[in-house]
């Protein structure tokens, strides 16, 4: 697979400590940040609050993309 660069949501200082009382947390308070992937080895689709996101699945780990599941597929298969 070439190189892929996505945007990921993170959880900053206001977000962590809102998910640390328990609180659920809206993804627009995240950080969004590029990162790029070298494996990805699955997508799902992901709902939030009705938008339309995409979880990626890379080396044990998960990440939400703010892009939708068509859109995520579609760079992946260029």
């Amino acid at each position: 697979m070439k190189a892929l660069e996505l945007p990921i949501f993170f959880e900053n200082e206001s977000t962590n400590e809102l998910s640390k009382l328990g609180i659920d947390i809206n993804l627009d308070d995240s950080d969004l940040r590029m990162c790029t992937f070298y494996n990805i080895d699955l997508i799902t689709p992901y709902l939030d609050e009705g938008i339309s996101y995409t979880h990626v699945h890379s080396c044990g780990m998960e990440f939400i993309c703010n892009l939708n599941y068509k859109q995520v597929k579609q760079l992946i298969e260029g």
